[in-house]
């Protein structure tokens, strides 16, 4: 029967250390456009050297920007059949509004509805109506419409 023999002194040597991930991904340090950790070759306690360059580098050339926005703040301003103290969007002044009032097409058509059935002395009503009139507001100072009331 045999002996196991002893390992001899080849077999005894210590397990060599696992490859760096340097040496594992096959480098690439330093070159241009590479992006990882620089490991310098001089041997023993080296500190790591960190290479970040961007991953997508800014155009060399401007972009054209599109047609500017622009946009209008629009106060609505509530008004009605009479003249309303308020600020002119336009001048931007204190006024008390201008007022015309002018009958709509409502008012025409039953003007002629009264005169076609016979009641053509009653053909003045539909103009007194609020209904049938519609008044513009304006800025007496720069003349800007300010609002519509439709009766």
């Amino acid at each position: 029967m045999q002996h196991p023999s002893a390992p001899s002194a080849e077999k005894m040597q210590p397990p060599t250390a696992p490859p760096t991930y340097h040496e594992a991904v096959g480098g690439g340090g330093g070159q241009p456009g590479s992006v990882g950790w620089n490991v310098p070759h001089t041997g023993g306690g080296a500190q790591p050297i960190m290479n970040i360059q961007p991953l997508h580098p800014a155009p060399s050339h401007t972009v054209p920007s599109g047609p500017t926005v622009q946009m209008h703040v629009v106060n609505v301003v509530m008004v009605g059949p009479r003249p309303i103290h308020t600020t002119c969007p336009n001048c931007s002044s204190e006024v008390k509004t201008t007022t015309v009032t002018t009958p709509r097409a409502m008012a025409h058509l039953g003007c002629l509805a009264l005169c076609l059935t016979g009641f053509w002395f009653c053909c003045c009503l539909p103009y007194c109506f609020e209904a049938c009139k519609r008044t513009e507001h304006t800025c007496p100072n720069c003349k800007a419409l300010i609002g519509v009331y439709n009766g």
